[in-house]
């Protein structure tokens, strides 16, 4: 990772990786600019199980495309 091992987000950002709510491959990259879809991924990740996820193969919204690593995760939001 390239988060300093004395950073104060490092214990969290290690825990959204091992539930698999954010990836640390290759860099975690903590100042970039998140979007939608990730910002999607990490709040929906949280909530519903990877099983479930495995389920939902489209998306109702025009701008998410089947097939995408997100259209899982924006399906799923819409449905809660």
């Amino acid at each position: 990772t390239d988060l300093p091992k004395d950073s104060p987000i490092l214990p969290a950002a290690e825990y959204m990786v091992e539930k698999g709510m954010m990836q640390s491959a290759p860099l975690f990259k903590p100042n970039d600019k998140v979007t939608r879809a990730q910002a999607t991924k990490v709040l929906v990740a949280a909530l519903v199980k990877p099983d479930e996820l495995q389920k939902i193969t489209s998306s109702s919204f025009t701008d998410v495309p089947a097939g995408q690593w997100f259209t899982s995760y924006a399906e799923a939001a819409r449905l809660m």
